[in-house]
């Protein structure tokens, strides 16, 4: 964490050198010092966090860590005072002249002295760190602290006896599996590394897949964290047929989910161990030297207790059993562990368990570590004083009083939660001490108004509105010169001022919103108004959702010079402006997602103009009325996602879309007005979800042997003309969950297990559900075979 605030300090400090310098005139060579002793100190702290450290070391670094925090601040508070002094210029030209020349030299002096002091500070800290045998200017060391040894938990697993091996018993061949092909990594000829042009993403792409083109390889991702890393790796890894393979290791379900992109690759999650194992894993570990690893009589309520609290984690059991195995085992110094275990585990930093949610245990260590390192503090109701150090401030239901206590110069984030009244005082009263936040997140906050105030947030990167009563942005949102992202969504509003276009480092303007009132009414998606100006905001990466219908084509024009769009919203589109808007998408060469609406369900969206679309287009929305289906979709290699809606087309609109390489859901709702739907074999390879809902006219869905292989969901219905189960559903080998929508009687009663002729199509379905409206938007659920749905389908024929 330490290396990790000192790496953004010192990032700062490069942007205001680069960028800002002006501002730093006579002390711009200071601040230039200490950003490089910090790069220098920065080396040593790469791996501190992970290691044991002895009390003097602790303290080093607390200093390390403050003084870094200490250097954010004067620059930010420095910087605040010169944009506020900027903003209350209001006399004549020439006045204007001195009053930039005060600008610069009246705080100067001040600043002055603070960065003389800080790098005198950091002068000293550096020199400190001599005297504990370590030294942070060792540069390229990955563990550059001497005298300090990192102990992986983890490595002992590898040496372990295979009597010892608790709950995996259904693994092991997987594990010799992985151990062989381990062993092939060493098999080919290695490439020198001046051999590999690291000029940039794309040639060294290329110079890999050429190495690795004829080779049989094998390739571990340890530890992956973000879905980017395997979009970008996966296309220096070229398939082969040479039985090459790569493994991912990860801590979250989604990365797996997203690196799964063929029915051949394959996910294997970690268990969390049964009581039973856990409790044996625990006893071996804990009494592993006496009571032949039984665990005491009178040891066993507690004991089962801490087993509990671990929930089923290898790591944890193993971790905490041998830490019980040092202590005596007599009641009381049982008791007194079992007592203080939450401390025990803060203290052992051996103890610090990472796993995809977080429980108890875990939670109480991380905000009692969050606390110390001044990363975050929670506000409970209860609470009436802040000491004003954390970073960043999460409030849930806290009092108005509670900011009387201290200054809060720190503070760059604030999270708002369960709070049930947030009157206009409070929300001033914050942004007056809280002048330097970063990060202002009001969701589903009870506000209805954004003060003025907020325009002081010089510094504000991140604005959340999202699921407030929030209905106009002030004007004064246009002096948040740092502003990134700006979130309305869920809101109710419904135009952006004109002075969001002075926001030249503006990314994200997240604005779409739903009436749920009118759910499933074409008209309940809303977007917002914009006015001319859009096209200046040149790192803009979202704009989703605006409207078009009051504009000209001079929007379309506009959106077009935005070349760094990664996601396109758009509504209320009328035909006739298609074309233009057809023209803008083509510059849009870095677009990922595109969503488009008409006005009504009867206008024509018209977007065949489109000669060469946005080559990385992953994610496709199209809402309102199509002639006929694009032909350019059938050219989106990268397409992963396509819903069409209120489309009403007349022709099948399957064939353009079967051979798209990486398609994995599909969505038709009220999209396609045919009688029939054929799915060919061979076709839609990796799709994995279907969703088709009000086709009224269809009929007949047929699916060939060989077609959707590796299709999990299939949602249907109503389909009120459909009088038979689809043909060929049973050759679905990977499908799991099987819904129908309000399907007619007859189809219903067929798949029933009681003499139901089809049965058999269905009953290797992991689930079969049926679904029928209540009222509005609520639906009873019945499972296949319940003797509910029966007598319902008895009531209503």
């Amino acid at each position: 964490m330490t290396e990790t605030v000192v790496a953004l300090v010192v990032n700062e400090l490069v942007q205001l050198i680069t960028h800002e310098s002006n501002l730093l005139k006579g002390v711009q060579q200071e601040v230039v010092d200490i950003k490089d002793e910090l790069e220098s100190i920065q080396y040593f702290l790469k791996d501190v966090d992970k290691v044991d450290l002895q009390d003097g070391v602790k303290i080093w670094v607390k200093q390390v860590r403050e003084a870094a925090y200490h250097i954010e601040d004067v620059i930010d508070e420095y910087v605040l005072h010169v944009a506020q002094r900027r903003h209350q210029q209001t006399f004549l030209a020439f006045l204007n002249k001195i009053g930039h020349l005060l600008e610069y030299i009246k705080p100067r002096p001040n600043i002055a002295t603070k960065i003389q002091d800080i790098k005198i500070s950091i002068r000293e800290i550096k020199e400190r760190s001599n005297r504990y045998g370590f030294s942070s200017s060792e540069q390229g060391s990955s563990n550059s602290a001497a005298n300090v040894t990192w102990h992986d938990p983890r490595v002992g697993a590898l040496f372990i006896e295979e009597d010892e091996v608790v709950g995996i018993e259904s693994t092991r061949d997987e594990l010799k599996i992985l151990m062989s092909m381990i062993d092939q990594i060493y098999q080919g000829k290695e490439t020198a590394l001046e051999q590999i042009d690291m000029t940039d993403e794309i040639t060294l792409i290329t110079q890999l897949r050429k190495f690795l083109q004829q080779k049989r390889y094998v390739v571990v991702f340890d530890d992956v964290w973000k879905t980017e890393f395997w979009e970008i790796v996966k296309h220096a890894l070229p398939f082969n047929d040479r039985g090459s393979r790569i493994i991912i290791t990860t801590r979250s379900d989604l990365i797996a989910a997203f690196s799964k992109e063929s029915f051949s690759d394959h996910v294997h999650k970690l268990q969390p161990l049964s009581q039973d194992k856990a409790w044996e894993l625990f006893c071996k570990k804990a009494f592993w030297s006496e009571f032949q690893g039984c665990c005491p009589k009178e040891l066993v309520k507690m004991s089962m207790d801490i087993v509990r609290k671990c929930e089923g984690l290898p790591l944890a059991i193993v971790a905490i059993g041998g830490l019980l195995s040092t202590k005596e085992k007599v009641p009381l110094e049982w008791k007194k562990l079992h007592d203080s275990l939450n401390s025990e585990l803060e203290c052992n930093p051996h103890l610090t368990i990472r796993k995809y949610r977080i429980h108890d245990l875990l939670h109480e260590i991380i905000l009692s570590k969050a606390v110390e390192l001044n990363i975050c503090q929670v506000l409970e109701a209860s609470d009436t004083t802040f000491h004003g150090k954390s970073r960043c401030l999460s409030i849930h239901d806290a009092r108005e009083n509670v900011f009387e206590t201290s200054e809060y110069s720190r503070v760059r984030s604030i999270f708002l939660f369960n709070i049930n009244e947030m009157p206009k005082s409070f929300i001033v009263k914050l942004f007056k001490k809280f002048k330097l936040l970063k990060v202002l997140d009001f969701e589903d906050a009870p506000i209805d108004c954004l003060p003025q105030e907020v325009g002081n947030l010089f510094h504000l990167k991140h604005l959340s509105l999202r699921r407030t009563k929030v209905k106009i942005l002030p004007k004064s949102v246009g002096r948040l010169q740092n502003l990134e992202t700006l979130n309305v969504m869920e809101t109710i509003v419904r135009e952006l001022p004109v002075e969001i276009f002075r926001l030249y480092k503006l990314r994200h303007i997240l604005a779409h919103s739903h009436d749920y009132e009118i759910k499933m009414s074409f008209y309940s998606m809303k977007g917002v108004r914009v006015h001319e100006g859009v096209g200046c905001l040149n790192d803009l990466q979202t704009l989703s959702l605006i409207e078009a219908n009051q504009h000209g084509d001079g929007l379309f024009e506009e959106l077009g010079r935005l070349s760094q769009l990664r996601m396109l919203g758009i509504g209320n589109m009328t035909a006739e402006r298609g074309r233009a808007l057809c023209a803008s998408i083509q510059n849009m060469v870095r677009l990922k997602t595109l969503i488009v609406g008409s006005i009504s369900e009867v206008e024509i969206i018209d977007l065949q103009s489109i000669s060469s679309p946005p080559p990385f287009l992953e994610h496709l929305f199209l809402r309102g009325r199509l002639e006929k289906l694009p032909n350019w979709i059938s050219e989106l290699t990268n397409l992963v996602t396509l819903i069409l809606s209120i489309s009403s087309l007349e022709e099948d609109p399957l064939p353009y879309v079967q051979a798209l390489p990486n398609l994995i859901t599909i969505s038709l709702n009220h999209a396609y007005d045919g009688e029939q739907l054929h799915f060919k074999e061979g076709s839609f390879r990796k799709l994995k979800r279907i969703t088709m809902r009000e086709m009224k006219k269809l009929k007949i869905m047929e699916i060939d042997r060989g077609s959707l292989p590796n299709l999990v969901e299939l949602e249907i219905g109503p389909c009120s003309q459909m009088k038979e189960v689809p043909s060929g559903i049973q050759h679905l080998k990977s499908l799991r969950n099987l819904d129908f929508y309000e399907m007619p009687r007859e189809i219903v009663l067929s798949m029933q297990p009681d003499g139901g002729k089809d049965y058999w199509k269905v009953k290797k379905v992991t689930t079969v559900c049926f679904w029928y409206r209540i009222k509005g938007e609520q639906y009873q659920k019945y499972r296949l075979g319940d003797s509910e749905l029966l007598e319902r389908l008895q009531l209503y024929p």
